[in-house]
């Protein structure tokens, strides 16, 4: 027996055909405008523009350095870019308030908050959030290796007032401190170290003045006159023929210059009240760190405060 057709099925199937090729090739077309939309879509406005990265890098670099006036400038123009994302020194991400959280720069940080709160609200969670991921970075040991050798040079002191080493060996010692000196110390605690006009400076000494230290000058034994420190000079030497020396039971022989910081040749006496008085103010730093709230804490706050 013969098979018999159904042209009207075989139609219909065709008519199928046709139109699943149809829908193929209608979704083909419009995934290739899809991706060429993609592609020629306008900057994603969420991530910094060169200009904007560049900005944060001359930020980074004010905020590595304390120069609060420019900070302060910078961030009030442009709050975003204290968020801005951007390699540091060593090569690692950062922004400019992470720069400033790690180096528990409260005159940085604070000042920034403060403002936020009573002018952009919107963007103290950006800041609790940048707070709590850098956090846990803090490192409050990162001194440690300056408090050991201020250890050191104050055990080489004494075995030089003994004559057990040479004046040679105690500058060798000295130029040492002076480097991690260079090397360690955020500069805001060198601006508080060398804050004019400031005498108290001990172990005891809560660093709690009401403006931040700006500027700062000390004197310099080598040329028997101040230098400041924003100065070329202090730049240049610091760190490698120079180093800060700040302590509260110095002798009459430096002419009562008590309230400075001094930048000496070698110190013949042992220095460690002044790494008990960094110690001290790492402590108060931290303390003024700690009294951020956390991102959870602000929310639960806020969710408290609803109605």
């Amino acid at each position: 027996m013969s098979e018999t057709r159904n042209l009207f099925l075989e139609q219909e199937t065709t008519e199928q055909l046709i139109a699943l090729k149809r829908d193929i090739k209608r979704e083909i077309n419009l995934r290739i405008q899809r991706q060429h939309s993609f592609l020629a879509a306008p900057r994603d406005t969420s991530q910094p523009s060169a200009e904007e990265k560049k900005l944060a890098t001359e930020l980074l670099a004010y905020v590595d350095k304390s120069e609060y006036d420019n900070i302060e400038q910078m961030w009030k123009l442009k709050p975003g870019l204290m968020f801005v994302e951007i390699p540091g020194k060593d090569g690692v991400l950062t922004t400019p308030l992470k720069r400033a959280l790690y180096n528990i720069d409260t005159w940085t940080w604070r000042p920034f908050l403060l403002w936020l709160v009573d002018n952009k609200p919107f963007l103290v969670p950006t800041f609790l959030q940048q707070y709590d991921a850098q956090k846990k970075h803090v490192d409050l040991n990162y001194l440690q290796p300056l408090f050991d050798e201020y250890a050191v040079y104050d055990t080489q002191v004494e075995k030089w007032h003994y004559e057990q080493i040479t004046d040679n060996d105690l500058v060798c010692e000295w130029r040492h401190l002076c480097e991690k000196q260079s090397e360690l110390l955020p500069f805001h605690m060198i601006r508080e170290m060398c804050r004019v006009g400031n005498g108290l400076w001990g172990p005891d000494y809560r660093f709690d003045a009401k403006s931040a230290p700006k500027g700062g000058r000390m004197y310099d034994s080598s040329v028997d006159g101040f230098i400041e420190l924003d100065s070329a000079d202090f730049q240049s030497r610091f760190g490698s023929s120079l180093g800060l020396v700040r302590y509260l039971g110095w002798t009459s022989a430096v002419g009562g210059i008590g309230q400075y910081a001094r930048v000496m040749q070698t110190p013949l006496l042992r220095l460690s009240c002044d790494a008990d008085s960094i110690r001290q103010l790492c402590k108060e730093r931290t303390s003024d760190l700690a009294s951020i709230p956390t991102l959870a804490q602000s929310e639960e706050k806020i969710s408290t405060q609803r109605p």
